[in-house]
Order: C-alpha cells, then sequence, then structure tokens
C-alpha cells in the first residue's frame, strides 16, 4: 500500500513539473519574441517559429523530471529543508540546460538560441522552486492540523510492538497515529509501550475493536501466535476493518521481499536479484542495443582481426569455451583465438590481442544472445565452480554474467578466489543502474590507462 502511494505521489509531482516546463518554455518562448518586437531595444533578432522549438520542449518536458527524480526531489518519504530541495532543482535545472545544449550541438541545429535556453533554464529553474516551496508549506500545514492521519492499533508482543510503534514515529510521513497496544496475552505489570497504552489482549478482541475504532490494525506477531491472529483477522473482515499483517514470519536475512499475486492468490517473494523492474529492463535494452550498435560500427575492425588471425595461424578464427551462466545453465563464450591451433603458446598476435583486450570483442555475440550482460560477475568455467565450498558462492548464478565488474577494478594482480567471489556477490546485493554506469567507466579509465602504460613502456625500449 505504502509503495503505491508512493508511486502515485511520484508519479503525480512528475506529471506537474512536466507540464510546468511546457508551460515555462512556451512562456519564456513568447516573451523573448515579443521583446524582439520592441524597436527601442537591444536587436535581439528574430526566433524561428514555434514549430522549430517544440521537439526541444518535448525533450525538456521528460528531461527535468527524470534529473529531478535522480537528485531525488521525489522522495516523498522525506521533508527536507527547503534549502535543500532548491539546491537539488538548482542542480537538476544546470544539468538539463546543458544536456539541451549538447543534443543541438550533436545535432548540429544551428538555429535554436542558445540565450534562449539558459533563459528558460533559470525561469524554470525559479517556477519549479516557487511550486516546491507551495507544496512542502502546505505538507507541514497538513501536518500540523493533523489531517488525514490514520488511527491504528498495533498488535503484537511486548518487543514486536515496541519496535513497530518507534518505526511509525520515524517515518512520520505516513501519517500513522499509533491509538494503542494489544497483546496476544496479558503480561502482568504492562500497561504501556512507548507512551501508547495497552488495552487488551486477543482474547477481547472483538470488544477492543468496538471501544477503539481505528482505520487500521497493524499485525505484527510471530508464528506461534497464527492460530489467534486468524482468528482476529476474521473479525476484521467481518467488521470491516483494514487489516495489514506484516510478512515477518520468516527470519531470513534475505535482501528482497515482495508481495505479488499467483492465479489470484497473494504470494511472498524472496529474492536476493533485482526484480523487473525499470531499471532493469533498461539495464537490459542498453545491453541488446548497445551490443547492436557496437557490433556494426566496429564490424571492420572485427573483419580485420579475424583476417590477421587467419592469415598468421589458420583457422578457427574463433575460440569457444564452456562457461556457467544464470542459473547455473552452461553457454559457449566467444573470443578471438590467441594461441596456435595445437592450444600450446599463444601467437604474437594472440598476445597483442590480449594485451589490449581486444580478444573479448566476440562477447558481443553472447550478450545480443541475452547470455550475458556489459556489467556483471565474469563467467567461471566449470572447474571453477566445482570450488565452489559454500552455498552462499552458488548465488552467483543468480544473475546474467557480464564483461567486467568490481573484480576487473579492484587492485591489479590476482586476488583470492573467495575473496573474489564476494566481489561478486557485493555486486550482486548493491546492483543499481548506476553502478553499471560507474563500473562501465571505471572499466574504460583502467583499460586505456594500461594500454597508455603499454605504450610508454614500448617507447622506452
Amino acid at each position: 500500500m505504502f509503495q503505491r502511494r508512493r508511486h502515485i505521489l511520484r508519479r503525480f509531482q512528475n506529471l506537474i513539473d512536466a507540464v510546468l516546463t511546457v508551460t515555462v518554455f512556451g512562456a519564456v518562448y513568447l516573451f523573448r519574441d515579443n521583446l524582439a518586437r520592441i524597436s527601442f531595444l537591444y536587436d535581439l533578432g528574430d526566433l524561428l517559429r514555434f514549430e522549430h522549438y517544440a521537439p526541444l520542449m518535448l525533450i525538456a518536458a521528460l528531461l527535468w523530471p527524470i534529473t529531478l527524480n535522480y537528485h531525488g526531489l521525489y522522495d516523498p518519504t522525506r521533508l527536507r529543508k527547503a534549502f535543500v530541495n532548491i539546491g537539488m532543482i538548482f542542480r537538476s535545472s544546470v544539468e538539463s540546460t546543458l544536456i539541451l545544449m549538447v543534443i543541438i550541438f550533436l545535432f548540429q541545429i544551428e538555429t535554436i538560441s542558445r540565450l534562449f535556453l539558459i533563459g528558460f533554464g533559470f525561469t524554470n529553474a525559479f517556477v519549479l522552486i516557487v511550486k516546491d516551496l507551495i507544496r512542502r508549506q502546505y505538507a507541514l500545514n497538513k501536518r500540523l492540523k493533523e489531517r488525514d492521519i490514520r488511527s491504528v492499533l498495533v498488535v503484537g508482543t511486548r518487543e514486536s510492538a515496541a519496535q513497530m510503534i518507534r518505526k511509525i514515529r520515524e517515518e512520520s510521513y505516513l501519517g500513522i497515529k499509533v491509538v494503542a497496544v494489544v497483546l496476544p496475552r496479558e503480561e502482568e505489570g504492562l500497561q504501556e509501550l512507548e507512551d501508547v497504552s495497552i488495552v487488551g489482549t486477543l482474547k477481547d478482541w472483538r470488544y477492543v475493536l468496538h471501544e477503539h475504532p481505528v482505520t487500521s490494525v497493524i499485525f505484527t506477531i510471530h508464528r506461534e501466535y497464527m492460530n489467534e491472529v486468524e482468528e482476529a483477522l476474521s473479525i476484521c473482515q467481518e467488521e470491516g476493518v483494514e487489516a495489514w499483517l506484516l510478512a515477518n514470519i520468516f527470519t531470513w536475512n534475505l535482501t528482497r521481499v515482495e508481495v505479488d499475486h499467483f492465479a489470484s492468490t497473494p504470494i511472498l517473494i524472496f529474492r536476493t536479484t533485482p526484480a523487473l523492474t525499470w531499471p532493469y529492463i533498461t539495464k537490459m535494452l542498453v545491453d541488446r542495443l548497445l551490443a547492436l550498435f557496437l557490433f556494426f560500427l566496429l564490424s571492420p575492425l572485427l573483419l580485420i582481426i579475424s583476417l590477421c588471425i587467419f592469415m598468421t595461424s589458420g583457422r578457427p578464427i574463433l575460440y569457444k569455451q564452456r562457461r556457467i551462466g544464470r542459473f547455473a545453465r552452461p553457454f559457449e563464450l566467444y573470443k578471438f583465438r590467441t594461441f596456435n591451433i595445437e592450444g600450446t603458446k599463444p601467437t604474437k598476435f594472440g598476445l597483442w590481442l590480449r594485451n589490449s583486450s581486444l580478444d573479448e570483442l566476440p562477447q558481443l555475440i553472447n550478450i545480443l544472445r541475452s547470455e550475458m550482460s556489459f556489467v556483471g560477475p565474469r563467467p567461471h568455467i566449470p572447474e571453477e565452480v566445482k570450488r565452489y565450498t559454500e552455498p552462499w558462492q552458488r548465488r552467483r548464478f543468480s544473475v546474467i554474467p557480464g564483461l567486467t565488474c568490481y573484480r576487473q577494478i579492484s587492485r591489479p594482480g590476482k586476488i583470492p578466489f573467495d575473496e573474489a567471489l564476494a566481489l561478486d556477490l557485493k555486486y550482486i546485493e548493491t546492483w543499481s543502474l548506476w553502478s553499471d554506469f560507474f563500473l562501465i567507466f571505471k572499466t574504460t579509465a583502467s583499460l586505456l590507462k594500461r594500454i597508455n602504460l603499454r605504450k610508454k613502456g614500448d617507447a622506452c625500449i
């Protein structure tokens, strides 16, 4: 429920900011166009017809909400100080304006006024700041007047109920007020928890509901009380009281717990890998599109390397090696062959390929076949998989393997096998789209640095 509420609030703010951005763009265009017609002012020159600016306006309407969301402005769980939000909006506006200027530079759109874009960027920042200050004041007023506050009963043991009350108070943005506490069984001498009155036990459940009318009930009880909770849930359903049952029945230390439906039946999903969310879908799309683009862009280089391998050591051009991928499924990993046909020693051209990492280029085929990604733990050969001694090490199989990961940008030299596996798990447990971009950037920088050092070494020789 809270995720849905946050999602709706975020999308609503996205829509408002997009509409404001379009409005400001049109207003600045009209102002600038009319200003140019005033003869006694400095000759600013006429703007092109609005049709030429309309595509840029639509891009701006998408760009501003994206950058604002990236900087965390739309996080409804936090009511930050005003100057913090102002800083976020200003940074986002500067970044968005620069991106628009880069777009017109890359596409060589010389007819678009840079001065107009700068004026629009600062005006839009001002309007969005004013809007955010109004929104913030409205949220503060609601909190002070306690409007839209949910009154709830917390049902749980001494420890679990106290913990829930503390969490509710910490997350004040939720607008929840704990009216009273109900224990599963009576505890002598205990009359309140965290300054909240204890009004009874589950034996008196129907009486408690009648005496303390609330909007919702939160059950935070462990497995040993499930029979009592089931009866209490039945009474809530009978009397039309909304009930929330915390999904803490199991105490596994898993990364993600999700609620879903299967054949109209609610289910809990325990996962340690990213769900099929928009960031993950974006990762998959970027993998395929970028691999396809690079494959065509580098096709002359791929052809030249293939011819060089054929002329220096014959066929085959590609070397195939069995690796273990996602869900422990084996697949054939492709590389340019760098050894002689007998496989006893590397060729001179093969050594150059390996030192420059160009022998890895055929793995674009693996990415196009959805067997690999640009970023992810390097796939192991079956012999390495046999070295897995701990169950947690097999969690590598829960994600698609990739060309680079934390291991490839860590300290130079060989690191212990277990430490390398731990770095792979770090990627799995902390994955985000931005961590992928970071790893691509670091890998590219590391590769260029390595090539530069080799060039200097060759020059010294």
